[in-house]
């Protein structure tokens, strides 16, 4: 009998660790709202990296060209450029990259630098460890720092880090525009139906 209530209770206590863990990576972050008084405009990149470019989503040289094109918009109107990089941090998430994504985004390991022209461009990067860019408290001080307002999201992938970095900044009350043309994804299905929910502060161009 003690074995079996052994198994259980590590069961339970496993459970517990995977719906935590589960919340940990997939949950959009809530945070402070904004002041109304920001209104400058940010053009945030998400998780441009070479793991992430290497031709597996489909429409990555056309996504790219655009997110070009955004930039050198942005830096004519004089918008900052903020490239978030991504990477597996914690013990938990390192393991879960092992197992599910083949080691790929494995804090810092290579592959997780960005893409050189992204690099160039951004005035800032800032690191991400889960699928919402404002989990790090450094991306909501940069953007106060800046009187960021208004946020320009392009990058990859839809579904996952930019849906959830757009959450993110929904419920911090920033004023949110994805840019879809510059957005790539692994399931266009599932992305197109993301982007049919109306969400007040959200639009797309």
């Amino acid at each position: 009998m003690i074995w079996a209530t052994s198994i259980g209770l590590v069961f339970v206590v496993y459970i517990i660790w995977f719906v935590r863990f589960w919340h940990f990576v997939n949950d959009p972050t809530k945070g402070t709202p904004i002041s109304s008084a920001r209104t400058t405009t940010a053009l945030l990149l998400i998780d441009l990296q070479k793991d992430y470019l290497d031709g597996s989503v489909p429409g990555t040289a056309e996504a790219m060209a655009c997110i070009n094109q955004r930039i050198e918009r942005a830096k004519s109107s004089g918008f900052p450029v903020i490239a978030i990089r991504h990477g597996w941090q914690t013990s938990s998430t390192r393991v879960m990259a092992r197992l599910l994504l083949g080691g790929k985004g494995i804090a810092w390991n290579r592959g997780t630098e960005l893409d050189p022209t992204i690099e160039a461009a951004a005035a800032a990067v800032v690191a991400k460890r889960v699928q919402d860019a404002f989990e790090n408290a450094e991306l909501d001080r940069l953007l106060a720092k800046l009187q960021v307002g208004r946020l320009e999201l392009a990058g990859l992938d839809g579904c996952y880090c930019v849906a959830k970095t757009a959450l993110g900044a929904l419920n911090r009350k920033f004023t949110v525009v994805v840019l879809r043309r510059c957005v790539m994804t692994s399931a266009p299905d599932r992305w197109n139906q993301w982007c049919q929910i109306p969400r007040s502060g959200l639009s797309y161009e």
